[in-house]
């Protein structure tokens, strides 16, 4: 069996937008609804429409979204760690 990783480091100057981009990678956060809500409130006119085209693109989205414990901030980075 391969195992296929990625890393996605990303940053942002507003501390409360950035805890929501943290927010869809804690693992709690898979549930498409929960998701979609926190998509939305980031981008109210596209957020529902990119979750969709994510979740359609996904195979196991708890597997593929989710990153459990390999989520850190480092430096003023996020980073979240996938292993698929």
């Amino acid at each position: 069996m391969a195992e296929m990783y990625c890393n996605i480091y990303y940053s942002h100057s507003n501390q409360e937008l950035l805890d929501k981009l943290d927010s869809l990678f804690d693992e709690s956060t898979v549930e498409k609804e929960k998701f979609t809500g926190i998509a939305v409130s980031l981008n109210s006119n596209n957020g529902a429409e990119l979750v969709e085209s994510l979740f359609e693109a996904c195979i196991e989205p708890d597997l593929d979204l989710g990153v459990g414990a390999e989520f850190k901030r480092i430096e003023g980075y996020s980073v979240a760690h996938f292993l698929h």
